[in-house]
């Protein structure tokens, strides 16, 4: 199987763990951005848009590359 690659925006929520009730956006007025880089670096399937990126300072150099782009 192929897997999935989710694209998250400000309004997406999480979707599992924890935190899966709660936004991006949500997250990070929480101060919470450690739960979302933590996703962004362990989880395959997770990325966001660049406005989200730039919010948790993953730059350039910083990122990686996820399957399916």
């Amino acid at each position: 199987m192929i897997p999935t690659l989710r694209i998250l925006t400000a309004k997406s929520k999480l979707g599992f763990g924890k935190w899966k009730d709660y936004t991006v956006q949500e997250l990070i007025d929480l101060r919470r951005e450690i739960v979302l880089v933590s996703a962004y670096y362990k989880l395959t399937s997770i990325n966001y848009v660049e406005e989200v990126l730039i919010k948790l300072k993953i730059t350039e150099e910083y990122r990686i590359e996820k399957p399916s782009e």
